[in-house]
């Protein structure tokens, strides 16, 4: 039934017609287990010379860790129901150079880069290598390198004509000028209303998508889950019930303590493993962003 409604419902992501070709999750008493498992291979992406991608090690290596087709850096677009995000690409990975890569963001069912062959991660955009554009970075390379060198050669020549002219412009120095009267203010400087009076600036961040860790609201100070920042606005619902102030939605990607308790408990999260792959509300003084 394409209008059936999700068990937990993402951003863009409501119905069951919505959701195909994609992980979600539901009840586990609501399912049947077929005794032969469907092919669900990606058939979807073509690929060719314009998409084909290198994927470098996220941590900091420049080691190539696997290959793929580059398919979309749209924020909006979706990977196991959840957002993209900016600066990240959805890659489709076909080859895997180190088998125990840790992802750049591990999901329940896949922790290393192994575990996703044949299936689609996000990276960071500027870790993925298109192989079209190769020769294009080479050459930017080179001609930056040749830059550099020629602007050295040419702050090597300059203190020697400088210090020529320095002596001429010593002789010609001007006497100084006698000192101007004190001039009376017509108004004293604290009644100013454009310059000395306060003014409170806030600095507004945009925070969301940014990592997160959630600290426990039992007053244990440990960390209990870390996720991603979804957004703040009193109003947002969140599993049917408003948000309110001084609260954050939060997306759970990871679990530190499974049955570390939730801040407001529903029929279907209890306790924190509940909550994996999906979003809560929790109190924003025990949110804090990486």
């Amino acid at each position: 039934k394409p209008s059936a409604f999700l068990w937990r419902p993402a951003p863009e992501m409501f119905t069951i017609e919505e959701a195909v070709g994609k992980l979600i999750a539901w009840p586990a008493t609501n399912y049947v287990l077929l005794d032969q498992a469907e092919d669900i291979a990606n058939e979807g992406i073509t690929a060719n010379a314009s998409n084909k991608c290198k994927l470098i090690d996220w941590s900091g290596s420049d080691e190539v860790v696997g290959e793929g087709c580059w398919e979309s850096n749209d924020p909006k677009t979706l990977i196991n129901g959840l957002p993209l995000g900016p600066n990240a690409v959805k890659v489709y990975v076909e080859v895997v150079h180190v088998p125990d890569t840790f992802l750049w963001r591990p999901s329940a069912e896949m922790t290393y880069l192994e575990d996703s062959l044949m299936s689609y991660v996000s990276w960071p955009e500027n870790r993925v290598v298109s192989q079209g554009r190769t020769d294009s970075t080479s050459q930017v390379r080179k001609t930056a390198s040749s830059d550099k060198t020629a602007s050295r050669k040419t702050a090597s020549a300059k203190p020697a004509s400088i210090s020529s002219r320095t002596p001429a412009r010593e002789d010609r120095q001007s006497p100084p000028a006698s000192p101007k009267a004190p001039v009376k203010s017509s108004q004293p400087p604290t009644q100013s209303p454009l310059r000395r009076s306060p003014r409170v600036i806030q600095d507004k961040i945009a925070k969301e998508n940014f990592k997160c860790k959630l600290m426990g609201v039992n007053g244990d100070n440990r960390v209990v889950a870390e996720g991603r920042w979804a957004s703040n606005n009193p109003d947002q619902a969140v599993h049917f019930v408003t948000l309110g102030p001084n609260a954050v939605r939060v997306w759970v990607d990871v679990v530190k303590v499974s049955d570390a308790a939730v801040w407001r408990p529903c029929s279907e999260i209890k306790c924190m493993e509940d909550a994996i792959g999906t979003s809560i509300a929790w109190p924003e003084d025990k949110v804090i962003l990486c």
